[in-house]
């Protein structure tokens, strides 16, 4: 039996579908991933914490540290697309604290409009002026807040994008030391236990 690398079980955020005349659903509220990668070469082919140690026919060596070379530069991919993952991380998580608050300051000045909106005096053209002033705000803020909200969307699609990336690079690194353990297994003659 071979051993082989951890996959990672990142979840993806999913952009929900956006109604127009309700601004809470242009938000998602993701879950953050947690990435794991085992180290290699993950080798123990014997059970508890013992290993079978291999000898490997000289002409066959360089064989097996081909493949050890390509599984080591695919690992360091994969740390690459996860610096990558963390980095549109950070973007989704700012960009959802941006959008909240513009939410939050949006829903305060449409409450303060419904409830002023029937005391206003109309012939008290400093009031209007006033309250018409709250109202491009309000509006101006959720215009910022669905604009904001459509960025997030974004940059959630394009986090979503590494992550497929991030486990189709951990498919083939699983493959690749799947096939260096049954080379170990066919080359190698196990020499007994350390």
């Amino acid at each position: 039996t071979s051993t082989r690398l951890a996959s990672p079980s990142p979840e993806t955020y999913s952009p929900v579908e956006r109604k127009p005349d309700t601004p809470e659903n242009l938000i998602i509220e993701p879950d953050l991933p947690r990435h794991y990668f085992s180290d290699f070469p993950a080798v123990p082919l014997g059970g508890g914490n013992e290993q079978r140690v291999f000898r490997v026919p000289s002409h066959l060596t360089s064989e097996l540290n081909r493949d050890r070379e390509a599984i080591d530069r695919e690992k360091a991919e994969l740390v690459k697309l996860d610096v990558g993952l963390k980095a549109w991380d950070a973007r989704v998580v700012a960009g959802r604290s941006k959008a909240e608050k513009l939410e939050n300051r949006h829903g305060s000045l449409n409450t303060e409009i419904n409830e002023e909106k029937y005391y206003i005096n109309k012939h008290n053209a400093a009031e209007v002026r006033e309250f018409n002033l709250k109202v491009q705000k309000c509006n101006t803020t959720l215009r910022d807040f669905q604009a904001q909200s459509i960025n997030v969307n974004q940059d959630i699609k394009n986090y979503n994008i590494i992550v497929q990336q991030i486990r189709s690079r951990n498919t083939l690194v699983n493959s690749l030391v799947g096939q260096y353990n049954a080379k170990l297994e066919r080359y190698g003659r196990a020499s007994g236990s350390q």
